[in-house]
């Protein structure tokens, strides 16, 4: 019985564990989504108040590009929809996730303890 219990202990140890890399992972990659949003939004509305013809460049995989002001408006629209559409589904997976977790600490009868 003593070894169940152990067995018992380490599995629910290890799922604890996932439940949580997990969350955080969500987390990081949330806060991710969210600067990358922000920084192009600030981008696009530096490029509003350039004239459309303008040359400017893109940042396209790990060169530049060369495109006018309007077309990078364009693709920053898309972009920025992109990533607002990327930061509703983890954030509603790290929600969703967290419920999940609350349920099991609960219908697992599991407590915090806090070492000192």
């Amino acid at each position: 019985m003593c070894d169940n219990h152990i067995h018992s202990h380490l599995e629910m140890q290890l799922i604890y564990d996932k439940f949580q890399q997990t969350i955080e992972e969500l987390s990081a990659t949330s806060i991710k989504l969210r600067q990358n949003l922000e920084e192009h939004k600030i981008v696009l509305t530096t490029l509003s108040e350039v004239p459309s013809g303008r040359k400017c460049f893109r940042n396209l995989g790990e060169g530049l590009v060369e495109t006018t002001a309007g077309e990078g408006k364009v693709a920053l629209e898309k972009e920025i929809k992109v990533f607002e559409e990327s930061l509703n589904m983890v954030e509603k997976e790290f929600k969703t996730k967290q419920e999940e977790f609350a349920k099991w600490k609960t219908s697992n009868n599991i407590k915090i303890v806090k070492s000192r």
